[in-house]
């Protein structure tokens, strides 16, 4: 007979007690029994024997609260076409602190070959999954967590994928028109330099285009009013939605003045 949620709270508030103050071994015992009896996962088990119902923080991404629900992160991938979306990929993220703790690792049963991987890092390897299961290649989207990082841009576009992703404000690109500086001279003895120069005074940037990159909001303050436009794209709840837009063609700087040359151009929209 399948048991309520009630009953599987009773079993386990019943066996609480015993479970802590038991051996290493009769702990498994009593944790395949109560696997078997309740249907929940041995994670899920070990933390109701373990926390009893009460307020706890596992990290900063995992917790249990009052009746014991997991709140858990995780990365998923959709689909998107005319007709609607829909998930084909997801990964449970797993913190730092969980994945460098051998005691949350063996009571929670996490595989050894699940190791710490960031959520652009799993997101990108998703991207190859569907990509190797001949899922059409399309546009990806994402917001600032993601597209924030250029090793996740440039992993999209190693993929042979575009993108149009969120960036923070203080993203640092080269404006239209700047660029760094070429290495420096070959004394004749030596390594011959190969890696770009910048040149510091980025606060004038956007006046005589200096060998400094830029802040993309630094840069957006900057664009005059005739950059900017405003477009309509649907009708609303109560009006037409639009708002205004700008356009410009920057390279993204990030570190790279350890580069050989700069990144290639990318088309940067801001609202």
């Amino acid at each position: 007979m399948r048991l309520t949620m009630s009953d599987r709270k009773a079993v386990i508030k019943a066996w609480s007690s015993q479970y802590r103050k038991v051996g290493k071994k009769e702990k498994g015992r009593i944790l395949d029994e109560l696997v078997a009896l309740t249907g929940y996962s041995r994670c899920y088990v070990v933390n109701l024997l373990r926390w009893d119902g009460k307020v706890i923080r596992a990290g900063r991404r995992v917790r249990l609260i009052g009746d014991l629900r997991k709140k858990a992160k995780c990365t998923r991938h959709r689909l998107y076409d005319e007709r609607g979306s829909i998930p084909i990929a997801y990964q449970l993220y797993l913190p730092k602190e969980w994945a460098t703790d051998t005691e949350r690792r063996e009571s929670c049963g996490v595989p050894d070959n699940i190791v710490f991987a960031t959520k652009p890092e799993i997101a990108l390897e998703q991207m190859r999954q569907a990509i190797a299961a001949g899922v059409r290649m399309g546009v990806v989207l994402t917001d600032a967590g993601y597209g924030d990082e250029t090793a996740f841009r440039d992993g999209i576009t190693e993929l042979g994928m575009i993108y149009a992703v969120g960036i923070r404000p203080s993203t640092t690109v080269w404006a239209p028109g700047a660029a760094q500086l070429p290495p420096k001279a070959w004394p004749g003895h030596g390594r011959r330099p190969t890696k770009l120069r910048r040149e510091p005074g980025s606060e004038k940037l956007l006046a005589g285009h200096p060998n400094e990159p830029v802040a993309v909001k630094a840069l957006a303050l900057a664009l005059s009013a005739k950059a900017w436009r405003t477009v309509t794209w649907r009708e609303g709840t109560n009006s037409e939605l639009s708002s205004r837009f700008a356009v410009a063609r920057v390279r993204p700087a990030h570190r790279d003045y350890l580069r050989p040359e700069m990144r290639p151009e990318k088309w940067l929209l801001v609202e």
